[in-house]
């Protein structure tokens, strides 16, 4: 019983590192290590504390390869736990070997799952694979699993923004996720109203929440310039991306390679037309992941940066980076690309329409 304790301990407080509910410091990462070691002592065959220290090595210390072999061991000691095969793949798709993870997600797809976490990292590493109808069904399997659980609704929602290109489904779940969940989901909110063209209401709802409403990768000041963008407002949009870049700024001094930071920044200074602080931005947010060695977050900044070049004008540029993104896995479609207003200004471009034409049919 203490084993299992100091080897869930460490799970936990390695969990809540990555989660950024507890601060990455070196005291907290040898507190993982020493739960773990203490369990060790007490018995050393318990698969919990391999699996404790395939955290350790991939959450605290972004070692994948021994994070893999902890994985590994503790699915050898124990061939019918299928948590050891999730979190390889879970390690692969931070590597960015997506055959991997395919492989091992069809491996513990054969287990009758039943937690939501579980469910909708599936659906979630469907989407980069662009299998948007397996994600789909995964992410309600999470939904059904907890329906009152909020994550699985944000994650199927964005499935379906990029299966179907549009907001009808997306509608009709949110008003659910209202009902189970009880959360106001207002980021959810303003971003059905952009993509169906209701700026205004988009706007209110924007001034209307508060910034603890949208999540940590998101920035309300920038919903509110890019709205304000949108309505032909360019005297308002540029005091909120003024706003956003003060707002940002404050929260690098505490985070300074933080890429999400970073890329926010870089859509700030497109908007004020800093044409070469922005491209810094957004370039030093894809460094930012390669160094961190997350494929997944990298294959976002990638997106964002194609988003900087449309704000900028530079659409080749743009198109080179969609390109990129459809062609590879990514969280982004063609269908995503037709829905979200950021992308109006290719949409006249034959570049555009051939790319779109050739992914589309993929």
């Amino acid at each position: 019983g203490f084993a299992n304790a100091y080897a869930r301990r460490a799970i936990a407080r390695s969990w809540g590192i990555h989660t950024e509910e507890i601060n990455l410091t070196p005291a907290n990462i040898e507190k993982c290590l020493s739960d773990i070691k203490r369990a060790t002592l007490i018995n050393k065959d318990m698969t919990d504390i391999q699996i404790a220290l395939g955290f350790y090595y991939y959450y605290c210390k972004k070692d994948y390869l021994n994070a893999l072999i902890s994985f590994k061991t503790a699915d050898i000691k124990d061939p019918e736990n299928y948590q050891p095969s999730f979190y390889m793949a879970m390690v692969y798709r931070a590597m960015g070997e997506w055959e991997k993870v395919h492989t091992l997600i069809n491996k513990v797809i054969k287990f009758n799952l039943k937690e939501p976490l579980y469910l909708t990292n599936i659906g979630s590493s469907f989407d980069y694979l662009h299998l948007f109808d397996s994600a789909l069904i995964y992410h309600q399997k999470a939904i059904n699993a907890d329906p009152e659980w909020p994550a699985s609704y944000n994650n199927k929602i964005e499935s379906l923004y990029r299966k179907y290109g549009n907001t009808f489904a997306a509608r009709s779940l949110l008003d659910s996720a209202i009902r189970n969940t009880h959360e106001n989901y207002n980021e959810i909110k303003i971003g059905l109203d952009i993509y169906n063209g209701k700026y205004s209401e988009a706007f209110s709802e924007a001034v209307l929440s508060s910034p603890d409403d949208f999540a940590p990768r998101g920035n309300r000041y920038i919903y509110l310039a890019n709205i304000s963008h949108l309505m032909n407002n360019p005297e308002n949009a540029s005091k909120y991306y003024d706003s956003a870049l003060v707002d940002l700024n404050l929260k690098l001094t505490a985070d300074i390679n933080n890429p999400f930071i970073h890329s926010l920044m870089g859509l700030a200074y497109a908007g004020k037309r800093k044409k070469d602080k922005a491209i810094d931005e957004g370039k030093k947010a894809i460094e930012l992941t390669v160094a961190d060695k997350n494929k997944m977050d990298e294959c976002d900044m990638i997106v964002t940066l194609a988003q900087i070049y449309t704000m900028l004008g530079l659409f080749d540029d743009a198109l080179y980076n969609i390109e990129y993104s459809l062609k590879n896995p990514s969280n982004f479609s063609t269908k995503l690309l037709q829905l979200d207003p950021v992308w109006k200004p290719l949409y006249s471009l034959p570049d555009f329409q051939s790319l779109v034409k050739k992914y589309s049919e993929k």
